[in-house]
């Protein structure tokens, strides 16, 4: 299940009842308003956040949650979740719990860069005609930032992403999932919202 805004903008709580801490929009320039429900109450719902906890020189990594006040948000089913194994090489794409795509052999991040373990979700889906890496296929790019780069190639971010590289074997990104086209334009046809759970 996934929520969006039901206003302009919603306030988002650390916990229900408490006083609001943050905002999610309708729109944003890198989508991420469409997020995954991870716990669902009568009055109110938890969600994963397309924004991190802190930034790495900090001491501070891993993907943020709040709430949701139900009335604020619009629900919608998703029945799909993307689970990534780095040990076993495998992406698997379930749909009401049945696995409908398998793809094996992708590069993921080096110890010093590493692609970050846990849940996410799936926050925009874009084609960059820049990088030239990717030969024109989609990228995914995912809610969850590097564990260990506050930054990258100038930006004040460093998000993980699923995209096309010919080098795309072992432990050699700077934490995003390099793959075969076949599984980029795959992905690239799941909702936004969609989880996502890395497991080393």
């Amino acid at each position: 299940m996934t929520a969006s805004a039901a206003a302009p903008s919603v306030p988002v709580f650390p916990e229900p009842g408490s006083p609001p801490v943050a905002q999610l929009p309708q729109a944003q320039a890198h989508d991420g308003t469409t997020v995954p429900v991870i716990e669902q109450h009568t009055h109110w719902v938890k969600v994963l956040l397309p924004a991190r906890a802190g930034l790495p020189s900090g001491g501070v990594v891993g993907q943020t949650t709040g709430w949701l006040r139900a009335s604020d948000v619009t629900l919608s089913d998703n029945p799909y979740v993307v689970t990534v194994s780095i040990s076993s090489g495998t992406i698997a794409v379930a749909e009401s719990g049945q696995t409908v795509y398998e793809s094996s052999g992708f590069a993921y991040g080096t110890p010093a860069t590493p692609t970050p373990l846990g849940r996410t979700f799936v926050m925009t889906v874009f084609t960059d005609p820049a990088a030239t890496y990717t030969r024109g296929n989609p990228t995914t790019a995912l809610a969850v930032q590097s564990p260990t780069l506050d930054g990258f190639g100038g930006a004040s971010v460093a998000v993980t992403a699923f995209h096309y590289h010919d080098a795309r074997s072992g432990p050699i990104s700077n934490g995003c999932i390099r793959v075969d086209p076949a599984t980029a334009q795959y992905l690239a046809g799941l909702p936004l919202g969609t989880p996502v759970v890395v497991t080393g």
